[in-house]
């Protein structure tokens, strides 16, 4: 590890009063860049520093020189064991060709002080992340397949009743160039504003999975189309084909039909773009026109209007209708939304109460412009009388449920809320956790399907809060269902996350020279009280070493698997937060080849928040053991420490009863 990095002046600084970003006010960037390799499964890392004069320049194909990174990543992961690897932000991309071009004043044939001077600035300059990550498995994945890929994605369109679109447009001011965009759609969906965000189909399929291309749904909250789904066969359970039956998708005759689509074969006329979509089993391609310019725009800031005309796009065609579309589902316009200014109820108006005159928001006016989604319908514009919720784990197995408003159903009180609201429990089949043991998952595994969160518990336990005793319990679990949701579908996965064990995430986090920190919460003494959590709730955190033990966050994740998976997708932050901010002090190169023996300590995290049930009990991990905090009063208090991490725990842990 370099004692004193080099520095260079920052470019980007102007004066001394200049809120300069690339260098957090520094005046100076870091010419330091460390390459890391860990393995998710035996937790080994293995790093790399890149300083001027440590990498010999290679020429580039098209003229100077570059600094080849990609060939000391092969190297990397093999001292770890790992067969493939990706970079911690993008689990789903390729790594590439990783170079860092070198100024064209660069030669081979200049003194050493001058090449290593503007190795200096190349270096400074390549990244705003000096400290590049990059995770992997013992077991190499599979190269990724396009055809293989796109096979999924309609196999998974048609499971979950969904439209597979593929759509490419022509990029702005290059007429032979598109960009390419996969989602999935609700059918009679118009085109959206924003352009496509890939250069290329292969790479558009590469990087789509199914969380994000169900999360694109969630910006067509605006009059989707909302209709109910058919039955889908004995109990809400279907069997349907697995994605072996679907055979024949080739990426490459996709893109040509799609490119095809977008010039009028008569006249040679260039279309926007063009769209391939998967319905009813099979592919349907259709051009994009020119649709109506909206003459002006609400500024949603404000609520003012503005002169910002945006063009849309529309199909030529609409394929026919997909086979398991049902009724539509019916809806009133929501009162709260007000289209032509942009205004909504202020938050000071919540529970019926009346405007506050003071309110900095509103001023008293009980309205008031904001650009979060309304409380009441979620940014749909409707309320819905009917929802759609769908449950699979994403194989082989899906169950529709259609909840309509209608007759009320048997609704059991079970409390009241401290301000005097009712609550009641409706019937099993609106119950999502009654349905988890079909799927062969405990009730906490549900999650929803965009990647937001865990299903929460009123959802799972058919709980509904009344306005007032004579309202209809159904309507208002129905529109709680349905707020938010594109066409009133909502979209759950009923499977666990596939995430390495408590143990590994530790070893791969002390590899790296962070801390974890597990909080745990144990519910049981709320088990007989419907309005309070019950089971368990965890937390995962990784941070710098740097920073002391504070007050843990209270556990909001149902179970430790989706705590894992929340701490994974924010360990670029972590890594962030690790890198000293004053460019003129080195970031660490973590080394661990052989990382040490770690038993699972679920078993003893489990035990000791059972015992300390109500109160989040706090586990931190580093190189100097194990060290017990019991939080009490908004404060943590050190209880013990485990100097021995890999001890059983009847040895390590003496229990503070």
């Amino acid at each position: 590890m370099t004692a004193t990095p080099l520095v260079v002046p920052c470019p980007d600084c102007r004066t001394a009063s200049y809120a300069c970003s690339a260098c957090g006010q520094y005046g100076s960037l870091r010419a330091q860049l460390v390459l890391t390799v860990a393995n998710l499964d035996t937790g080994a890392v293995a790093s790399a520093e890149v300083v001027p004069g440590v990498l010999e320049p290679r020429p580039a194909p098209g003229g100077g020189w570059h600094l080849a990174l990609t060939p000391l990543l092969r190297h990397l992961a093999a001292s770890v064991g790992a067969g493939s690897v990706h970079h911690v932000t993008a689990p789903t991309e390729p790594v590439g060709e990783r170079l860092v071009p070198l100024p064209a004043r660069w030669r081979p044939e200049l003194a050493t002080e001058q090449r290593h001077d503007l190795e200096t600035a190349a270096i400074a300059g390549w990244t705003r992340t000096p400290w590049q990550v990059f995770l992997g498995r013992t077991t190499a994945r599979p190269a990724p397949d396009p055809d293989r890929q796109l096979t999924r994605l309609c196999a998974i369109a048609g499971l979950l009743c969904l439209d597979l679109v593929v759509e490419a447009r022509r990029l702005p001011g290059a007429a032979e160039s598109f960009g390419w965009e996969v989602r999935y759609e609700l059918p009679g969906s118009a085109p959206p504003e924003q352009p496509a965000a890939f250069t290329d189909l292969p790479t558009a399929v590469a990087v789509t999975t199914v969380e994000r291309a169900v999360g694109l749904l969630a910006a067509r909250r605006v009059a989707a189309p909302a209709h109910f789904v058919r039955s889908a066969g004995p109990d809400g359970v279907a069997r349907p084909a697995t994605v072996d039956v679907i055979s024949g998708i080739d990426v490459g005759q996709v893109e040509r039909r799609i490119l095809g689509g977008c010039v009028v074969p008569a006249t040679g006329e260039e279309m926007p773009g063009a769209q391939g979509i998967w319905r009813n089993g099979a592919w349907w391609y259709t051009g994009l026109r020119p649709g109506a310019v909206p003459e002006s725009q609400v500024d949603r800031h404000t609520g003012r209007f503005s002169p910002r005309p945006a063009g849309t796009l529309r199909r030529n065609w609409e394929p026919p209708a997909p086979h398991w579309r049902g009724t539509p589902i019916p809806y009133v316009d929501c009162a709260d939304c007000d289209p032509a200014t942009g205004l909504r109820p202020c938050e000071c108006t919540l529970g019926g109460r009346p405007a506050e005159a003071g309110c900095l928001r509103c001023h008293g006016a009980g309205r008031c412009a904001s650009v979060l989604p309304c409380h009441a319908c979620g940014g749909t514009r409707r309320r819905y009388l009917g929802a759609v919720v769908t449950l699979s784990n994403l194989r082989d197995q899906v169950l529709h449920l259609n909840w309509e408003v209608g007759q009320p159903p048997p609704a059991q009180p079970v409390g009241s809320q401290p301000t005097g609201q009712p609550v009641v429990q409706l019937p099993g089949r609106y119950r999502l956790a009654r349905w988890a043991g079909a799927f062969r998952v405990r009730p906490e595994d549900l999650a929803e399907l965009d990647g937001g969160g865990g299903v929460d518990q009123d959802l799972r336990d058919g709980i509904v809060t009344l306005p007032d005793p004579d309202a209809d319990p159904l309507a208002h679990y129905v529109g709680y269902a349905s707020r938010g949701h594109p066409g009133a579908r909502r979209f759950v996965r009923a499977a666990r996350p596939d995430v390495p064990p408590l143990a590994d995430l530790i070893r791969l986090a002390l590899g790296l020279g962070l801390v974890v920190t597990v909080t745990v919460q144990n519910h049981r003494l709320n088990q007989g009280d419907p309005l309070r959590l019950h089971g368990e709730g965890w937390r995962v955190e990784l941070n710098a070493p740097a920073l002391p033990m504070g007050v843990p966050e209270l556990p909001t994740h149902p179970t430790v698997e989706t705590a894992i998976a929340d701490c994974l997708d924010c360990l670029d932050l972590a890594l962030a937060e690790a890198v000293p901010a004053d460019p003129r002090y080195p970031i660490p190169v973590p080394s661990s080849p052989e990382p040490a023996r770690l038993d699972d300590p679920l078993p003893l995290l489990t035990h000791l928040g059972d015992r300390y049930a109500g109160q989040p009990v706090a586990f931190r991990f580093d190189p100097a053991g194990c060290h017990l905090y019991l939080c009490v009063n908004r404060t943590a208090r050190h209880i013990t420490t485990f100097t021995s991490l890999a001890a059983g725990p009847e040895e390590a842990v003496p229990f503070p009863y």
